[in-house]
């Protein structure tokens, strides 16, 4: 597994996005903020409600979560789910994340 790591716009998508064409299968992050113009539900990510994100949270789906409080005080969240950590793929996940999943992958 490749976890690129680094704070919001540090070019971590870039990247992604780079490694995918080279033939890397990606990890779809689960995340409660709206679908941008043209991102595609289940393939950018994993676009749930936040009662949905809160329920998976609680049946301990989620190896890390993280939240983002934005300019309009709304708070964004993001989670990666444990099944997904299998196999050769490329996530993206910042610092707080890492250590997250640093307790995950012993």
């Amino acid at each position: 597994m490749i976890a690129l790591i680094g704070m919001t716009c540090t070019g971590k998508d870039t990247t992604l996005q780079d490694l995918i064409k080279l033939g890397y299968e990606p990890i779809v992050s689960y995340t409660t903020r709206p679908k941008r113009e043209g991102e595609i539900n289940g393939v950018t990510y994993h676009f749930v409600s936040d009662d949905e994100f809160e329920l998976l949270r609680s049946r301990n789906i989620f190896a890390e979560t993280t939240e983002y409080r934005v300019a309009s005080e709304d708070i964004w969240k993001y989670g990666t789910a444990r099944l997904d950590l299998k196999g050769d793929k490329v996530m993206i996940v910042n610092p707080e994340g890492l250590k997250n999943l640093k307790k995950e992958i012993k």
